[in-house]
């Protein structure tokens, strides 16, 4: 099997997060690439408010990778005011294979309930698209500041163990 983790990370994050989903789909065999997703403009956090309201799609400075490749896309990204952060619209505006790809959603978000109508908005985009997102799950900032807690490692390895078992998890 072969899986992509792609992201956009403003602070480090949803990096650190999609790191341990890498590290723990590599353990579990599945061939990884770790591909982060950068925007020419650096946000700061009015200026993040401002793009997700204006539900803008920064310039990217390298494309979206190609996901027609890979089996399944866990997709990552922060939460900005229960919104996905804007540069998801840019990551799904250059997505370029044909829908039927398989997404694991993960956001990043400082409140515990911030990341359920973003997962929600960017599940109805991609189903819009004709993908199919199986899973989506939150982590909170606080777990994850400086370094992952254990619990967050474990939580990580929860995620990939229940996408790669098969069971649907709600987004």
């Amino acid at each position: 099997m072969k899986a992509l983790v792609i992201f956009y990370s403003r602070t480090g994050t949803t990096e650190r997060v999609a790191g341990l989903l890498a590290d723990r789909l590599r353990s579990d065999g599945v061939e990884v690439t770790l591909e982060p997703v950068r925007t020419e403009a650096k946000f700061g956090i009015v200026s993040c408010i401002r793009q997700m309201m204006a539900k803008a799609s920064p310039a990217l400075i390298q494309p979206v990778p190609d996901i027609s490749g890979y089996d399944l896309v866990f997709l990552g990204f922060p939460v900005w005011a229960d919104m996905p952060a804007s540069p998801v619209n840019s990551i799904l505006g250059g997505l370029k294979a044909p829908g039927g790809r398989r997404f694991a959603l993960f956001a990043t978000c400082g409140l515990s309930e911030g990341h359920k109508a973003a997962l929600s908005i960017v599940t109805s985009r991609l189903v819009e698209m004709g993908h199919e997102v199986v899973a989506g799950r939150g982590f909170l900032r606080g777990f994850l500041r400086k370094q992952p807690l254990p619990a967050t490692a474990e939580a990580a390895g929860e995620f990939v163990a229940e996408v790669l078992s098969g069971t649907r998890l709600g987004c």
